[in-house]
């Protein structure tokens, strides 16, 4: 078992609500539960940051040489 001992369907699923409000987050730009005054995006982050921390938990997140670079930029 991967990701804090869990099945891979609750691995799934947690994934897949993760996903969708991540696409929920992307489609309403200036939704923030503390207000700042710059233009980030900060909730969606840490919702994408969640889904990269369960892949890398789950030895499912790998990156590509051309990935790695556009990472760097």
């Amino acid at each position: 078992m991967t990701f804090f001992q869990l099945s891979q369907s609750v691995e799934k699923v947690i994934k897949v609500i993760l996903i969708n409000l991540t696409l929920f987050l992307a489609t309403i730009p200036f939704l923030a539960p503390i207000p700042i005054n710059s233009d980030i995006q900060y909730p969606i982050f840490l919702v994408c940051g969640a889904i990269i921390f369960i892949d890398v938990l789950s030895k499912k997140f790998t990156l590509s040489k051309v990935e790695i670079y556009f990472v760097g930029l």
